[in-house]
């Protein structure tokens, strides 16, 4: 299913306009015309599928919508965030990618004190347009209907006081841990914040202020993974367990 993205601002009552890169696309990629059909997604949980019945240039596609299908393994979202220190490289890039392909909805860059990589403003905007530019293609990739949020980078305090007080605290650092995420008790949808600190871990101070705050230690398996693996196998962690149609 090739899957295009719309804004609310461009679903107008049972019309939808595509501009831009996704009506280049659609008609160049793609080689759509009048009549055939198309399915979108608004980002928030459902599929718009839909009738394309006029093209003006490679600009413009107007399409009808025939019907709205609510996705199912979106249900109740978004409950599961995944804050991963900035790596180094295309290690943040790689890990993002496979994250949304995942299922998470929300990804936060991290400021941790062991960062190797230091977050300069300048040219801020670029990156942070980059990586949700990464997110929705994996997003269109795999068939998802939700729309992840790649945020601006934040501290661990931050994060962890933004996501709320209603939230399981998960944090994956410690090989010597024994528990697991299944050992965890969390519900299928119950909301999470699951924290991935940097190549050399979080500090011991940042570690200390988690516990205080009731965060959760696990266990990824006995042997030492990569930063941008660890953020891997937790999201699939995460997933496992989610309905599926």
């Amino acid at each position: 299913m090739q899957l295009q993205f719309v804004e609310p601002r461009q679903i107008h009552g049972s019309s939808i306009l595509l501009e831009g890169p996704e009506a280049r696309h659609v008609v160049k990629v793609l080689r759509h015309r009048v009549g055939d059909a198309i399915v979108c997604t608004d980002g928030t949980g459902r599929f718009l599928h839909a009738e394309i019945d006029r093209v003006e240039g490679r600009q413009l596609v107007h399409a009808k919508i025939l019907r709205t299908e609510v996705d199912p393994r979106e249900d109740g979202a978004p409950w599961s965030t995944v804050g991963l220190a900035l790596l180094k490289g295309d290690h943040f890039e790689v890990a993002l990618e496979k994250m949304v392909e995942l299922g998470v909805h929300r990804v936060v860059p991290l400021i941790a004190a062991h960062n190797v990589v230091k977050w300069k403003p300048g040219g801020a905007e670029r990156k942070i347009e980059r990586w949700q530019r990464i997110a929705d293609s994996a997003t269109k990739q795999s068939g998802r209907s939700w729309r992840v949020e790649v945020t601006a980078p934040r501290t661990l305090a931050d994060a962890v006081e933004d996501h709320g007080t209603g939230a399981t605290v998960i944090v994956a650092d410690e090989v010597e841990e024994e528990t697991r995420v299944a050992g965890l008790g969390l519900g299928d949808r119950a909301p999470h914040l699951a924290l991935v600190g940097p190549e050399g871990g979080f500090g011991d101070e940042e570690k200390a202020w988690l516990r205080e705050r009731g965060a959760r230690a696990i266990t990824l398996g006995p042997f030492r993974l990569r930063a941008e693996t660890a953020a891997i196998v937790l999201a699939a962690a995460l997933n496992e367990g989610r309905g599926h149609e």
